[in-house]
């Protein structure tokens, strides 16, 4: 990948001959970064080589998981087409847990 894992899961064998598993690249941020900035470092590490995510989306699913805490409620951000695009390229899905700091 060009880069290595910042963790796996326990489950995640030694070598990268199964399908099972986690390799897991972070890349946490905090206000002001927005999600856009961070996304952008994050894949920038990764190869941009279209075909080779092709063949890893053919044994693997390909996730980008994102956890957002914003401290009041009603609050977004966006993606550029540009970026979202380089996403699909990947083959990855998107994955959004957004919490927000409410009390009743």
């Amino acid at each position: 990948m060009g880069t290595d894992p910042r963790s796996r899961s326990p489950h995640m064998p030694q070598t990268a001959t199964y399908g099972i598993g986690a390799w897991i690249l972070a890349m946490p941020g905090q206000a002001p970064q927005e999600p856009e900035e961070l996304t952008t470092t994050l894949l920038d590490l990764l190869p941009e080589d279209e075909t080779l995510w092709v063949e890893l989306a053919a044994r693997y699913d390909i996730r980008l998981s994102y956890g957002l805490f914003f401290e009041a409620w009603n609050r977004g951000f966006t993606l550029s087409p540009e970026l979202l695009a380089r996403i699909a390229r990947m083959r990855a899905s998107v994955d959004f847990d957004i919490y927000a700091n409410h009390e009743d």
